[in-house]
C-alpha cells in the first residue's frame, strides 16, 4: 500500500507520540473506522427491513377492507414503534409485549392513547412473525 507523504509523516510522529509501532496504529485507525461503518450499515439493513415489513403490513391490513383511516392510525403507530425498536438495536424478531410495554412508558400520552396503541400494537405483534 502506497500511502502521501504527508500522511507517513504524520503516521510515524503520531505513532511514536502514542508507543504504538505505524502498523499498530493504522491497524487501530481502521478498527475504529469498521466500527463505525459497521454500526451504520448494520442499522441501514434494519431500515430496509422495517421498510419490508411495514409493505407486507401495509398488503395484510388492505386485505381485511379496512378503511382507509384505520389503515394510517395502524401504520403511524407500528411505524413509531418499529423506529424506537431500531433505535434501540432491538432484533426485530424478538420483539414482544414487554417491548410494546416500555415503548408506551416513554411515550407522553393521555391514557386513551396508551390503551389505543397498546391495542393496535397486540394486533401487529400477532402478524409481525408472518411480515418478518
Amino acid at each position: 500500500m502506497r500511502l502521501p507523504d504527508h500522511l507517513v509523516e504524520w503516521l510515524l510522529k503520531f505513532a511514536k507520540q502514542t508507543a504504538r509501532t505505524p502498523d499498530q496504529l493504522l491497524a487501530y485507525i481502521l478498527e475504529l473506522y469498521y466500527q463505525i461503518w459497521k454500526i451504520g450499515y448494520d442499522a441501514g439493513h434494519e431500515e430496509l427491513n422495517v421498510d419490508g415489513i411495514i409493505e407486507n403490513y401495509v398488503k395484510y391490513l388492505k386485505q381485511k377492507n379496512l378503511s382507509p383511516k384505520t389503515i394510517s392510525k395502524r401504520l403511524k403507530v407500528s411505524k413509531k414503534f418499529l423506529r424506537w425498536c431500531v433505535e434501540r438495536r432491538i432484533d426485530l424478531t424478538t420483539i414482544g409485549h414487554d417491548h410494546v410495554n416500555l415503548f408506551l412508558n416513554e411515550l407522553n400520552v393521555s391514557k386513551t392513547t396508551k390503551s389505543l396503541y397498546r391495542s393496535i400494537l397486540k394486533s401487529f405483534l400477532d402478524i409481525l412473525p408472518d411480515l418478518i
